[in-house]
């Protein structure tokens, strides 16, 4: 089985993302560029904590297992940013949205996953977690001037939304692209509340 855990955004944010993207592909396809790009789906949008890859049935039960116990983290909001690009430079590869609140909850959360998951062995990647929303994956050319124009347009604003839990997903790949299958859903702790004032 091929796993990875990530935070899901809501529905609304999902089409507002969608209408933001739509305006990025108008761009890309008035500019008549050669590059061929595969966008993610609104129903497939999510933010990656922990990408696991294949691992055997036994081994997908320890790490559910390992998330199973509530965050102690409480719920956040997080909130979508501009665009950006990688690589940093040259040839661009991913398009994504950054996080123009909420990074520092989200990383927090990652380095959390993270240390559950550290008994478990399986292949870890050595880039260090940078917290993004992957947008698009670029298959076939990606230019200087591509760069330019991405990174030169003005989105609709994507807004952002509550997270409040942690999904271990499942994912199977097909010709026509992966699918997404939640095995286990586990809560973050509730927000931080206001002190009441004193009388």
């Amino acid at each position: 089985m091929r796993l990875f855990v990530a935070v899901d955004i809501d529905d609304a944010t999902r089409r507002r993302i969608e209408r933001a993207t739509d305006g990025l592909r108008r761009v890309l396809e008035q500019a008549r560029s050669p590059v061929r790009i595969a966008w993610v789906p609104p129903d497939r949008l999510h933010l990656t904590l922990q990408f696991v890859g294949e691992v055997s049935d036994a081994v997908g039960g320890e790490i559910a297992a390992c998330l199973e116990a509530p965050f102690d983290q409480p719920s956040f909001e997080l909130r979508f940013g501009s665009v950006g690009m990688f690589p940093r430079t040259g040839p661009p590869r991913v398009v994504w949205l950054g996080i123009e609140q909420g990074a520092t909850e989200l990383t927090s959360l990652q380095a959390t996953v993270a240390r559950r998951l550290e008994r478990i062995e399986f292949r870890r990647e050595s880039r260090p977690f940078a917290p993004h929303l992957t947008l698009a994956r670029i298959k076939e050319g990606g230019t200087r001037a591509d760069r330019e124009r991405i990174a030169g347009t003005c989105l609709e604003p994507a807004g952002g939304c509550t997270i409040d839990h942690v999904t271990l997903y499942q994912s199977r790949l097909s010709p026509r692209g992966p699918t997404y299958t939640p095995l286990a859903s586990t809560p973050l702790g509730p927000p931080w509340s206001s002190p009441e004032p004193a009388r």
